[in-house]
């Protein structure tokens, strides 16, 4: 388990239909989180988060997030 901060920019949701070539038996949704923009921080001293800048921005199946 990782502590993360970001901006999230877009969602994207998928219906996906039943896919037999994909082993995939029945339909699902899958959630993205597009375009999320990490943010670059740090603790200080008091062992609280400091922003500091914006880095890359990526892309995150938001079944992952806790």
């Amino acid at each position: 388990m990782e502590t993360s901060f970001a901006q999230l920019l877009h969602i994207i949701w998928l219906n996906l239909p039943p896919s037999p070539e994909l082993y995939h038996s029945k339909p699902d949704t899958v959630l993205l989180a597009w375009h999320v923009g990490a943010c670059n921080v740090a603790q200080n001293e008091d062992h609280l988060w400091e922003y500091s800048t914006m880095g890359k921005t990526h892309c995150i199946n938001l079944n992952l997030i806790q």
